[in-house]
Parts: C-alpha cells; structure tokens; sequence
C-alpha cells in the first residue's frame, strides 16, 4: 500500500526539501541501473559506438565528454575507451556530484 501525502498542508520550501531528499536517497541507484555497472568486464576497450550504447549517450555528448575529462586513447585514428578507466571517471563524477 503507498502512502498518501497531502501536499495542501505543506509550504513551497517544504515540498523543495521533500524533494530534494527524495532525489538524494535514489539518484545513486538510478545511475547504477541506468549505466549497468554492475556487468562489464572492466579490462575491455571500447569503440565510441559501443561507448555510446553502454552509457545510452550521442557522439556529440561523448565528444563533449572528451573535452571535459572523460579517458580515452587514440589507435591511429580510432578512439579507444578503456571500461575500468571509464568507470573510475564516472565513480569520480558520481562523488562530485553528491
């Protein structure tokens, strides 16, 4: 059974607080499940593809990623993403972020 709020009884800053809280308690459990980290083999190098369909990003946003940080390593002219460089990266942000 979910419990009823009722939100007449209760101020903006209040509810903002709720909010807030409630973001906090699950955001770091929705990263988890949204990126599936609890699956990759750690040692893999990926494509930019690959890269994109692991973390459901665009090239555009992982070459803005790039720019700000995120590891990588260039073959010729391919570009290589290490998994447990990228996870380290993401922990990294993650713990920023908090």
């Amino acid at each position: 059974m979910e419990k009823e709020l009722l939100l007449t009884q209760l101020n903006p800053n209040d509810l903002n607080e709720m909010i807030a809280n409630g973001i906090k308690q699950h955001l770091p459990q929705i990263i988890e499940e949204h990126f599936q980290l609890k699956h990759l083999d750690k040692d893999e190098l990926l494509s930019r593809k690959e890269l994109s369909e692991l973390l459901k990003l665009s090239y555009v946003s992982i070459h803005k990623k790039m720019k700000e940080g995120l590891p990588y390593k260039r073959a010729g002219r391919r570009v290589l993403f290490s998994k447990k460089e990228i996870l380290d990266w993401l922990d990294q942000e993650r713990r920023i972020w908090k």
